[in-house]
């Protein structure tokens, strides 16, 4: 797809908001281009959908040795 001036745009609003948690400017252009962001936006910058977009990030996360063999106990509890 081919981003119009506007697209840029939300790529780069998207890259300095989130660029603290290492989201690079291609994972920003990646995501505007999905076709279903394309399409929200794409209808947004017409007038045809609601009068605002909300983007939220969820820092995915970090999971050490211990944390997991924590999580599998408590799932072999809750399996029990």
């Amino acid at each position: 797809m081919t981003l119009t001036e506007r697209h840029r745009w939300c790529c780069e609003k998207i890259f300095l908001c989130f660029e603290w948690s290492d989201v690079s400017e291609d994972e920003a252009r990646s995501f505007v281009e999905r076709p279903e962001v394309a399409s929200t936006l794409t209808n947004f910058f017409l007038s045809e959908n609601t009068g605002a977009i909300f983007v939220h990030f969820q820092v995915p996360p970090k999971v050490d040795k211990v944390s997991l063999q924590q999580m599998n106990k408590v799932s072999q509890c809750s399996a029990s």
